[in-house]
């Protein structure tokens, strides 16, 4: 990549999350070359005057509808850091660019169809130019993506060549709604065909495209390992960690995502590798209550009359926690992986943990997870793998970013 003036670009930067995004580059990268970008160049002066931003930090004015300074702000940076969305509506503009411009990516999408179609559309020419286009790089999926790598890792370290199930556990979590992730799932019910909300129950669904055939590269036919790891619907045991479980919201996109990541690297985790999620909940009454509730959520958010209801009570787009809740909250994860030893026969079972404390896990420790993604992308490139084109926290960066955020208090640890 040739010289360039900024490391990073952040792209709605004067969006809630884009704001905190900026908080934490200003303090904790003084001497980053960064700059904000957004439509409006007034609204990003007074952004810069509020956050009392330095002088050098640039300001970048370009409009979705304008092709050429959307792709001027991307040959001007070696990454383009995006919190706007939902992404489905205002996302693919951006990628373009940075495809056209020659500028690595990351964002904050849970979007499973838009991270379908920004595949389709640009993973060739990423590729060609030794890009990475990086997404899903918040709170999901990057504690899930990236603590499946840490498990599969080990397994493989202990001598374990293809890993037989890996399972992510959300323990505690404490924090506030995300409006924009609300506002990703109504557009995701509002503008999807039938057809292709089905093709979405698809845990494969993400996996790159077979080159001649042009269909989903599916790891397996195997009909019993696709329905362990298909969403998970029903309250629960694991035995692993003898706890009662829920489906965990998230699982929607964190395994496709997880998927995608095992396809990427030519199924590093092997063929028949499963993975799933579930919630942890205190006792099988909570889980009978939980499961109940989210099953109704569910199906009000799936219907146009009640959906409207749903969305006067949720968070806007732009809105977010006050300063206590985003200061106060944390979140902590559990999981666990299996394998069978070639050499001995028997079953070794491997257990992490994910977690961060003093940060809302949607906003603050989010802001923590894409910045240092973006840093990780504009200062690292020497070190990490190389692999291009459209790709996932852990094909993209894997053990370097999680050192980073380790180091930055999300912390990954297998559990001796």
């Amino acid at each position: 990549m040739t010289t360039r003036q900024y490391d990073i670009v952040v792209w709605g930067s004067t969006g809630f999350t884009g704001r905190l995004t900026c908080a934490y580059l200003s303090n904790t990268y003084p001497d980053l070359k960064w700059a904000i970008a957004g439509r409006n160049k007034s609204t990003l002066a007074e952004l810069k005057r509020t956050l009392d931003l330095k002088e050098s930090v640039g300001v970048l004015v370009a409009d979705l509808s304008d092709k050429a300074a959307l792709r001027d702000m991307a040959s001007q940076t070696k990454v383009v850091l995006s919190t706007a969305g939902p992404y489905a509506k205002i996302g693919t503009p951006v990628v373009e660019a940075c495809v056209a411009g020659g500028a690595h990516y990351c964002d904050l999408t849970g979007e499973a169809p838009w991270v379908r179609e920004v595949a389709d559309k640009f993973a060739d020419e990423a590729r060609e130019k030794k890009l990475k286009i990086v997404n899903c790089c918040g709170f999901d999926c990057i504690p899930c993506d990236l603590g499946v790598q840490l498990v599969a890792e080990e397994l493989q370290r202990q001598g374990c060549v293809n890993v037989k199930e890996v399972r992510f556990l959300a323990d505690k979590i404490k924090g506030g709604a995300s409006g924009g992730t609300m506002a990703s799932v109504f557009n995701i019910f509002e503008t999807l065909p039938f057809s292709e909300l089905r093709k979405l129950l698809n845990p494969f669904y993400l996996n790159p495209r077979n080159p001649t055939s042009g269909e989903i590269d599916l790891p397996h036919t195997n009909a019993s390992l696709t329905r362990q790891s298909s969403d998970n619907l029903v309250m629960g045991y694991d035995s692993v960690t003898k706890s009662w479980t829920v489906p965990y919201l998230m699982q929607a996109i964190d395994t496709r995502l997880v998927n995608r990541s095992n396809a990427l690297t030519d199924y590093r985790y092997g063929r028949t590798f499963v993975f799933s999620e579930r919630m942890i909940v205190p006792n099988a009454l909570a889980a009978l209550v939980v499961s109940v509730a989210m099953s109704f959520f569910q199906v009000l958010v799936a219907i146009p009359f009640t959906r409207a209801l749903v969305k006067k009570i949720v968070p806007a787009p732009g809105q977010g926690p006050d300063l206590e809740t985003r200061e106060n909250g944390f979140f902590t994860a559990r999981l666990w992986g299996s394998a069978v030893h070639p050499a001995t026969g028997k079953e070794v079972l491997v257990q992490a943990t994910v977690q961060a404390y003093h940060g809302d896990p949607g906003y603050k420790q989010t802001a923590k997870m894409i910045s240092e993604t973006a840093v990780c992308l504009a200062q690292d490139q020497a070190s990490l793998p190389p692999l291009y084109g459209i790709l996932t926290p852990s094909t993209a960066m894997g053990k370097v970013l999680r050192e980073r955020l380790h180091a930055r208090g999300i912390e990954f640890k297998i559990v001796k």
